[in-house]
Formats: structure tokens, sequence, C-alpha cells
């Protein structure tokens, strides 16, 4: 009855900026890390960039699993955000001020009532 092929076909982007051919959550989660990380003073950083991305993608998806409830997206996402802040913490000198700066980033998105995309 049916021919058991795969129906769905993959949108086709004509696009020559590579940012345009991201997704506009990836994009923006992308410029988000790159920021948080010039802030930081660690530049182009793939420590930085990584687990920023990791950690900040965490709460985003828990946020939107809740839907946009003010949840606890910062304790289920602990392990990530720990792992961010040793890492990070190792790249550069001053901890504390990393862990202060990274801090009120996790609660800007943790808090935020507009779509992050």
């Amino acid at each position: 009855m049916f021919s058991g092929g795969n129906r769905v076909q993959a949108p086709i982007f004509n696009a020559q900026e590579s940012s345009l051919r991201l997704r506009p959550y990836n994009n923006n989660l992308s410029v988000f890390t790159q920021k948080i990380c010039n802030d930081l003073g660690l530049g182009e950083s793939d420590v930085c960039l990584f687990e920023t991305r990791t950690a900040f993608d965490c709460v985003l998806r828990q946020k939107v699993q809740k839907n946009g409830a003010i949840t606890d997206n910062l304790g289920h996402c602990s392990s990530h955000i720990g792992h961010m802040k040793n890492n990070i913490g190792q790249a550069g000198p001053s901890r504390a001020d990393y862990d202060n700066v990274l801090d009120n980033y996790l609660d800007e998105v943790n808090y935020m009532r507009r779509s992050f995309v």
C-alpha cells in the first residue's frame, strides 16, 4: 500500500552569506556566545565558544520545553554551567570576574521574557 520511501524533502537555501544558512536559533546562539567570549576577553577561544554554547543551549532548551515558564533551568543545567565555569576559569587569570560575568548572562537568559530568536 505504501512505498516505504522517505517523502520528507529538506529545504534548499540559496544564500550567499554563511550566517543565512544557519537556522535562526543556531545563528543567534553563535552570535550570543561570541559576544560573551569577547566580553570575557577570550575572543575566539575554542574552549570559551564551546563551553558557553553548551551551557546556554541547555538553559534555553529547557526554557522552551517548559513553555517559557520560569522554572529552575539553571539547576537543571548545573553540570553544564559548572563545566563552563571550570574550563573558562582555567583559560584566564581572574576566575571570580569570569564567574560574575557568566552569572549575569545566565540570569539574563533565564529570566528573559522575549523569545531568544
